[in-house]
């Protein structure tokens, strides 16, 4: 029972993840078709790059409303837990969130070492940091206001609501250790690229060992929130004087990592003292539903450094 539970949360993860980028690849080929109307030749495919530039965080966040749908629907089966609400101090709170954003600048520098790595590995050194200039392309394509809710707010809300909240209370019968570290670990590979894979596990663990505690999703959201609104304002704020933000980016590393080692560790190890049921790695990983999840995202990661 225990493993066809892990196996049915990763087909669900799996089919989530398709129909997300089903519906993303479905909305281009419209879009594509209905530019064929008023363009001919190579303008149709500038045309429509132009317009999925634009729309692609609206896409995102639709796209992840049917991942979370279709996550929801599909684990009806598997019997969860959800904890009561307890209140969390808006001094942990704070602590919390800037180690969160400090380590993750430090982690997102690792992944994007490692990506670039694998880049010039598959396709020589002039590959080198062309997945980070296609995302901030897009970012840049897409109107300021769009991105703020798309990207800073509304993604948030439904990523914790599905990774945090939904996926979670489903884990919760088998401990807070299994809950939070396979969450955060699903979450990261949920990205599909190794640029963010590592500090979006480190944010998934964080978070849901906050959400775990306290039982109100609210907390994580905030966090999460402010996390990718600020990351929005050091984007745009880059364009305008790029050493200061490098500067403000490394104090907040250092503030960051030393909150995280002096709060952060003692926070995670405080496990709630309650009866959760026993489960093995094998039991875990060892099913198709989850093998067929993480070696669909390792693929994707591989494929980012490929195709981009």
């Amino acid at each position: 029972m225990k493993k066809r539970a892990f196996s049915t949360i990763g087909i669900a993860l799996l089919v989530a993840t398709l129909a997300l980028q089903g519906f993303a690849g479905t909305v281009t080929a419209i879009i594509a078709f209905i530019t064929t109307l008023n363009s001919s030749g190579g303008d149709v495919m500038n045309a429509t790059l132009e317009i999925t530039m634009k729309l692609n965080t609206l896409l995102s966040v639709l796209g992840e409303c049917i991942a979370l749908l279709i996550f929801r629907v599909m684990t009806k089966g598997v019997i969860g837990v959800t904890a009561p609400k307890e209140k969390m101090s808006t001094r942990s709170l704070y602590l919390l969130g800037v180690a969160c954003y400090g380590t993750s600048i430090l982690l997102a520098t690792f992944g994007g070492a490692l990506n670039q790595f694998l880049q010039k590995l598959l396709k020589g050194s002039e590959a080198v940091g062309e997945t980070t200039q296609i995302v901030s392309t897009m970012l840049d394509k897409t109107p300021l206001f769009l991105t703020i809710l798309t990207v800073g707010i509304l993604g948030p809300v439904i990523e914790e609501l599905l990774f945090r909240k939904a996926l979670i209370d489903k884990l919760r019968p088998f401990g807070y250790t299994t809950s939070i570290l396979l969450s955060g670990l699903l979450f990261g590979a949920f990205h599909m690229n190794f640029e963010q894979f590592f500090y979006a596990a480190f944010i998934g663990v964080l978070l849901g060992a906050i959400y775990y505690k306290t039982g109100d999703i609210k907390y994580s959201i905030i966090i999460h929130i402010v996390f990718n609104s600020f990351n929005i304002f050091v984007s745009q704020a880059a364009t305008l004087n790029e050493t200061a933000v490098t500067i403000i980016q490394n104090v907040f590393v250092l503030i960051g990592l030393l909150f995280f080692l002096i709060m952060g560790i003692k926070y995670l190890r405080q496990r709630p003292q309650e009866e959760s049921v026993p489960v093995t790695k094998k039991e875990i990983f060892i099913n198709g539903g989850m093998l067929a999840y993480l070696i669909c995202c390792l693929l994707g990661m591989i494929g980012t450094g490929l195709i981009l």
